[in-house]
């Protein structure tokens, strides 16, 4: 989890600015990951809190996609958002990711 943290740090400073098909594609194959490791991992609170907070690093850019006039890129995020849903569902925690859109849209009205 270190490591995906890590590449995060990395990612972040890429995904400044309006939202394109790149960023979110990228994003895209970094919850792919966190699938990838949470289904390869134990399913403890320490990881859901990690998980946690690399998820709120991609929301607001991931609800500025949602507004974004550009169908092809809403759709996307629409996707990324769905497999979000799912990652969280495999440590039985849909419900945070209401928690996470909260603080999402309080970032993005900045």
């Amino acid at each position: 989890m270190d490591e995906l943290a890590e590449i995060r740090s990395d990612v972040t400073p890429m995904m400044q600015g309006s939202p394109s098909k790149q960023r979110l594609h990228l994003i895209e194959a970094y919850v792919e990951s966190l699938i990838k490791f949470s289904t390869a991992t134990d399913k403890d609170d320490q990881t859901l809190a990690k998980l946690s907070d690399l998820i709120r690093s991609m929301v607001i850019e991931l609800i500025s996609a949602i507004n974004n006039s550009n169908f092809k890129i809403r759709k996307l995020s629409e996707e990324i958002f769905l497999r979000i849903s799912y990652l969280l569902s495999l440590f039985g925690a849909t419900s945070q990711l209401l928690q996470i859109l909260l603080v999402g849209f309080a970032g993005n009205s900045r």
